[in-house]
């Protein structure tokens, strides 16, 4: 049976280093010469001027990467909505008796992760549970909200949708204003963008609402009932007539939706 010793577990004495010896004045010579002399590889230097244009290059580079990366769609480049898309809408506004939840739910949902990236992790959007809607809202199946967030959870846009009869309807036109004007008084605090921005849908007819956070002015501006009655103390038929007068499926409307897209970008960016 091998035993070990406690002298055994002693390490050996490591050697000590031998001492630098100074260097002559040959060898000063010597490694002073071409021969020996170590060879550093050459820094090019660049001047001011172009050290700025190449910043400002980069830049503009990385800030279009950025944007391109931040979506992950052809929506940026695209001059209009994808014939597909139409075609969705087209086939669910055929749906006879369907409600409007049933009828526009899947589809404003489609249209807004195409704005907003599929392939993209920057923003989500998410269709909101119907009974979480504004007070006076008597049915949940005729209505759709829709949120878009960032990241955090936290809100950049809404979507509050209602049926096709509503645009031709005062009193309900009326009620779509006061449902927006709720909304952004339930969610604008936790917007963290200059602007919080919304999208009032009836049917296909948009308006479109913002806050600035800062000041919490909105526009456009409120009108209650109690100014638009007329001499009958009823609310007068033109109330908000025309208001919603954006068909988003149009050309306008896919300007609009790139324009209220590039500030939530831009805005979301500046905060990274």
């Amino acid at each position: 049976m091998l035993q070990m010793t406690r002298r055994s577990l002693v390490p050996r004495c490591i050697p000590k280093p031998r001492p630098i010896q100074p260097i002559s004045a040959l060898q000063k010579r010597t490694l002073g010469t071409s021969s020996t002399r170590v060879k550093l590889p050459r820094v090019s230097i660049e001047t001011q001027a172009s050290l700025k244009d190449k910043a400002a290059f980069s830049a503009a580079n990385s800030s279009t990467a950025r944007h391109h990366h931040l979506h992950g769609t052809p929506f940026l480049t695209d001059t209009a909505w994808p014939d597909g898309l139409l075609t969705i809408f087209r086939n669910c506004r055929q749906e006879r008796g369907a409600y409007t939840n049933q009828r526009y739910c899947g589809p404003y949902n489609k249209l807004l992760t195409y704005c907003f990236g599929p392939n993209s992790y920057e923003f989500f959007v998410a269709p909101e549970a119907p009974y979480e809607g504004p007070p006076g809202e008597t049915c949940a199946d005729d209505y759709v909200f829709i949120v878009v967030y960032d990241q955090l959870r936290r809100p950049v846009m809404i979507a509050d949708i209602k049926g096709d009869g509503w645009v031709g309807n005062a009193e309900y036109r009326l009620d779509a204003d006061e449902h927006m004007r709720w909304w952004f008084e339930l969610m604008a605090h936790d917007c963290p963008l200059p602007r919080f921005w919304g999208l009032s849908l009836l049917g296909t007819s948009l308006r479109v609402y913002r806050v600035d956070v800062a000041t919490c002015n909105m526009n456009p501006d409120f009108s209650n009932r109690s100014s638009v009655k007329n001499s009958s103390g009823l609310l007068s038929g033109d109330f908000l007539a025309g208001a919603w007068n954006i068909d988003i499926l149009s050309q306008e409307g896919f300007d609009k939706m790139k324009e209220i897209q590039g500030d939530i970008a831009e805005s979301a960016a500046a905060l990274r």
